[in-house]
C-alpha cells in the first residue's frame, strides 16, 4: 500500500495570531516572510489525489487553510516508516530554508509488547518468520500507539457491541494475547517514527534472544 507526501503552504491570511504565533514557536530560526508550511502524509490514494489537486477544506487545522501544494516536495513510498523519515528529512530541509514548518512529531507514542499464546505458531507465516524451530522462549506481538498501552491492548482483544473484533485490531493479537509484557514496552516519550523505529528493534532484539516475534 502506497503512502503519499505533501508540503502544503498556507494562505496565512486566514491563520489567526495564534497560530501564527505556534508556527513562530515551533520554528525559531524562521525567516521573516518566508511560507508557511504543514507537511502531511496519507495512506489513501483518493485523498492524495484530493489534496494534490488543491482541495483542502477537509483536512485537519492547519492544513484546511492551505492555498497550493509545493510540487517539488510530493513524493510516494511504499512503507510508513518511509514516508515518516521523508517527512522528517523535509521538516529539516525547508527549516534550514527559513519556513515556518508545521509537521506532527509530538512524543506522544509507545511501543508495546504483548504476550501471545503457544497457538500463534499456527497463524499464517508466523513460524516461517520465525525460523521454523521447534522451541521459543516464548511468542511475543509487537505494535506502537498513540493511545495507552492498556487501550491499545482492550482493542487488540476486545469486541465491539455487535460482537465482532475492532477494525483497529490486528488479528493474530486478537486471537492469542494473553497479556502485556511490560519488560519490553516503552511507554510514551517517543514520536510516531521514533516508535516505529523501535518497535522493529524490540522485535528483533526479542526474536535474537530466542522468541517468536510478529511486527510490522
Amino acid at each position: 500500500m502506497p503512502f503519499y507526501l505533501f508540503a502544503i503552504e498556507l494562505d496565512d491570511d486566514q491563520l489567526t495570531n495564534a497560530q501564527q504565533e505556534e508556527f513562530r514557536d515551533r520554528n525559531p530560526d524562521g525567516v521573516a516572510g518566508k511560507p508557511f508550511v504543514v507537511i502531511r502524509w496519507f495512506a489513501r490514494t483518493a485523498k492524495a489525489e484530493q489534496v494534490a489537486a488543491g482541495n483542502f477544506g477537509d483536512l485537519r487545522r492547519p492544513a484546511n487553510r492551505g492555498r497550493s501544494v509545493l510540487a517539488d516536495h510530493t513524493t510516494e513510498k511504499e512503507t510508513k516508516i518511509e514516508i515518516l523519515r521523508h517527512a522528517r528529512d523535509l521538516a529539516e530541509n525547508l527549516r534550514t530554508q527559513g519556513f515556518f514548518v508545521w509537521h506532527a512529531d509530538d512524543k506522544t507514542y509507545s511501543v508495546y509488547s504483548l504476550e501471545l499464546k503457544e497457538e500463534a505458531r499456527d497463524y499464517r507465516n508466523f513460524l516461517e518468520i520465525n525460523g521454523n524451530r521447534s522451541h521459543y522462549k516464548g511468542y511475543r506481538y509487537i505494535g506502537q500507539t498513540n493511545k495507552t498501552i492498556e487501550e491499545r491492548y482492550k482493542i487488540h482483544t476486545g469486541l465491539t457491541e455487535d460482537g465482532n473484533r475492532f477494525t483497529a485490531a490486528a488479528t493474530i493479537a486478537h486471537k492469542y494475547a494473553v497479556g502485556i509484557d511490560w519488560d519490553n514496552c516503552i511507554d510514551g516519550g517517543l514520536t510516531c517514527l521514533e516508535s516505529l523505529e523501535k518497535e522493529n528493534e524490540v522485535g528483533e532484539r526479542l526474536r535474537s534472544e530466542g522468541y517468536a516475534t510478529y511486527f510490522n
